[in-house]
């Protein structure tokens, strides 16, 4: 009989029904006395009346009551009611806001970080009620609850017995279906996952309850059950006699000591299995820590977390965030480099990442600032220090570093910075051979292209399109805005984004090319500028902005400090084919490159040397034009590039080279073009004034153009 919504059991009212469960239903109720929600499993009238089903109903109770452990179901009290003529007995149990583990191998097998932390709760429980002498009998997917926080819980003890061998002479039931309560026949559990000895109506003790466990990890590893057989006697003869195919077979993924453990499991044999489910709890909690699974730790424990404190909270990085994040806990990723130009936030992202992920890393996560280690050959010495480690006589210090590394349970070493120590990339290879259980993270404006590296690039901020008509409300959710306006509030506190200042924000955002760095540097200035009057200083990005935070690396200082960090980082010749690429606006082809960068002393192969600043983050592909790869750089870097090129006293040679490469390129090329580009292309005429072409060209060329050629400029310098 189910019972409707509003009946009273006692001081429990009836809610909703959460289904069947062994020996009866279950149902959400409402404790009336405390003001809590409670689970209420109902023993069937007919049961009340069946003094078997009865005992163990009240068997299940004192069993589960007993037990007092993280991991299994907390039981309040049991009693009955009468409803009408009918005595209902129930059992008052604590609600847990969750899924069954057979819910969730519905949608197939699980993956091993996932299937470890669920193993070492279950057998974290069971290890408890086997210290009590107390067998559970009837271990299924159907009897684990899994909360929606990650919490194991263990239910429907049944069918346990506190006494350490049990016969078939006194209990033996058959249950073939896995919905189905126990109830009086031959065999005691649930056909598919009971051990030989159930199978056998033989004696069990706690072993059998292994037997049943290894059955259970070994369908989350693979998705499907160990036996199972067109009908219940096949599958208690399987059980009994056959071997179930290597978990290998079926999921390669699974370590090796985890398949071993469940072989042990799963052996025919009581004596085969663990002595004690502790020691198969210890293991399967080693793998865990070891094998990249996500550490639950002990209550009041912490891991420790040496990372540098940060000011400000992270602004816009929510999809880099939660994408990074998804990267670093994933088996068979170790290390991870988050590349991108000099001043896009990379460290600030990379600390975010390692202070939301470091609950996972029961070793503690490890900062390691690279800025200062010019030579790679203090790479190591830098790391040891992060990690607190000494040296020892006689002895080399990576060999301390990889002796402390291997002692640490699952760690995060952050390394920032690491782009002028290129050259010490095999040390992370070789610290990450020393410890299994250690993943790297790496912030570099180039990646280390070692064997195992993961690159994630760090794009600038979003902003909106200028000519855009959004509201105040959708401009101030753009990324790029938001930083804009919270640390302009930081000088200013009554800032506000509003009707008459926001057009200017956005195209400060958008001159700035989105840059974390520059868009901070110029917000700073709304102490004493408007946002229209920082827009029109704009024309020097460079000359405006400064008075970075004094305590900020002198490299965040200004954002011509920042380009100069990523510029000398290049050889001699890297940093002569970026002045010189810097000549082209819109982008350019690497024929264009070869022509206007390669004329003269240049000791580079062009595709090389492009290749390389891409690399580096100075260089963007920007897609492809009639099937040609094309690249350019964000306008804060061709603006450093071209003051650059000025300074040495190469723009004059430059700019020739370039508007002779344009000069031919319009001859050969300008039939297959439109007859008015301007038009379709959206220009107006004012931006093709013969001025500027002659500021960026040189004069002396301008007058040897062909007739309409200046109708052409914009097109030639955005075209390359």
């Amino acid at each position: 009989m189910s019972l409707p919504t509003g009946t009273n059991l006692g001081p429990y009212e009836i809610l909703s029904r959460l289904g069947s469960g062994g020996m009866g239903e279950v149902y959400r109720a409402r404790d009336a006395r405390l003001g809590r929600e409670v689970a209420i499993k109902v023993l069937p009238g007919t049961g009340a009346r069946d003094g078997e089903a009865l005992r163990r109903f009240e068997q299940e109770a004192r069993s589960a009551s007993a037990l007092n452990h993280p991991n299994i179901i907390t039981i309040y009290e049991i009693g009955n009611h009468c409803v009408g003529q009918e005595t209902i007995w129930y059992i008052a149990m604590e609600l847990v806001e969750g899924e069954s583990l057979r819910g969730i191998l519905s949608r197939g097998m699980i993956p091993t970080k996932d299937l470890l932390e669920i193993a070492v709760q279950g057998a974290a429980a069971l290890a408890a009620a086997h210290a009590k002498g107390i067998v559970h009998r009837d271990l299924k997917p159907e009897n684990i609850l899994v909360s929606r926080e990650g919490r194991v819980k263990i239910l429907d003890f049944g069918l346990a017995t506190s006494t350490i061998l049990e016969g078939p002479e006194n209990e033996a039931t058959l249950n073939c279906a896995p919905n189905l309560m126990t109830r009086p026949g031959t065999i005691l559990g649930t056909v598919g996952y009971m051990s030989p000895q159930q199978a056998a109506g033989d004696k069990v003790d706690f072993r059998s309850d292994q037997f049943s466990f290894g059955v259970i990890i070994y369908e989350m590893a693979t998705g499907k059950r160990a036996f199972e057989e067109s009908s219940p006697v096949e599958t208690l003869a399987s059980i009994l006699r056959d071997e179930p195919e290597s978990i290998g077979h079926f999921n390669p993924q699974i370590p090796p000591p985890l398949q071993w453990t469940v072989k042990r499991c799963l052996a025919k044999k009581p004596a085969d299995r663990y002595t004690s489910t502790e020691d198969l709890a210890r293991d399967l909690t080693i793998m865990r820590d070891h094998m990249g699974g996500a550490v639950v730790e002990a209550p009041g424990a912490s891991s420790p977390r040496q990372l540098p404190a940060q000011r400000n909270t992270l602004v816009g990085r929510e999809t880099e965030l939660r994408a990074a994040k998804n990267l670093l806990l994933r088996d068979g990723i170790r290390l991870i480099t988050l590349t991108g130009p000099g001043g896009t936030g990379k460290t600030r992202l990379a600390v975010q990442l390692a202070e939301d992920a470091g609950d996972q890393f029961a070793g503690g996560v490890w900062f390691a600032g690279l800025a200062s280690a010019f030579d790679s050959g203090l790479v190591i010495s830098t790391i040891a220090q992060a990690l607190e480690v000494r040296a020892s006589p006689n002895r080399p210090l990576m060999e301390d570093l990889k002796e402390r590394l291997r002692r640490l349970p699952p760690a995060l070493l952050l390394l920032d910075n690491f782009e002028q120590v290129l050259a010490a990339a095999p040390v992370v290879t070789e610290l990450l051979g020393a410890s299994p259980a250690l993943k790297v993270l790496v912030t570099s404006q180039a990646p280390l292209h070692i064997y195992g590296e993961q690159e994630f690039q760090v794009p600038p901020l979003a902003f909106p399109d200028p000519s855009s008509r959004d509201s105040v409300e959708l401009l101030s959710e753009c990324p790029a805005v938001a930083l804009f306006v919270q640390r302009a509030r930081k000088v200013k506190p009554d800032f506000a984004l509003r009707e008459d200042n926001s057009a200017a924000v956005v195209e400060i955002c958008a001159r700035l090319d989105g840059l974390p760095l520059a868009i901070e540097l110029a917000a700073a200035r709304v102490k004493v500028l408007t946002p229209a009057a920082i827009l029109g200083r704009l024309e020097s990005r460079l000359r405006l902005l400064t008075g970075g935070a004094l305590d900020l690396p002198e490299r965040q200082q200004t954002l011509r400090r920042a380009m100069d960090w990523s510029y000398e980082l290049l050889t001699a010749e890297e940093q002569k084919l970026f002045r010189r690429l810097a000549v082209f606006v819109g982008g350019f082809t690497l024929e264009a490159a070869e022509a206007v960068a390669s004329v003269g002393d240049l000791d580079l192969d062009v595709f090389d040397g492009v290749a390389s600043l891409v690399d580096k983050s100075l260089l963007q592909q920007m897609g492809e034009s009639a099937g040609e790869a094309r690249f350019g750089m964000l306008g804060t870097m061709r603006e450093y590039g071209l003051e650059r090129l000025t300074a040495i006293g190469e723009d004059a040679g430059t700019r020739r080279a370039h508007a002779a490469y344009i000069l031919i390129w319009l001859r050969t090329e300008r039939p297959r073009w439109p007859v008015v580009p301007s038009r379709r292309y959206g220009w107006s005429d004012s931006s093709l004034s013969t001025t500027t072409s002659e500021r960026l060209w040189g004069g002396s060329l301008v007058p040897a153009m062909p007739s309409g050629v200046c109708d052409w400029h914009e097109l030639c310098l955005n075209s390359g």
